[in-house]
């Protein structure tokens, strides 16, 4: 079913699993923690890593005249 979607009907309970999973995700976050691994990396999307590609901060070859 995943985590964005709710098993249960109503605010309370939904708030609840909501709550539930949070604290999952977090007990999971401190044993990697507390194992030294190191956390994942965050999502860049193509055009970020195209602009920080180190072809792009060059300077272009110098134009050659036409004969």
């Amino acid at each position: 079913m995943g985590l964005r979607r709710s098993r249960y009907d109503g605010v309370q309970k939904t708030h609840f699993q909501h709550v539930l999973t949070a604290v999952a995700i977090n007990l999971v976050r401190i044993d990697a923690w507390l194992l030294g691994k190191s956390p994942g990396s965050t999502y860049q999307s193509p055009l970020a890593l195209l602009a920080a590609h180190p072809l792009l901060h060059q300077s272009p070859p110098p134009l050659q005249e036409a004969c």
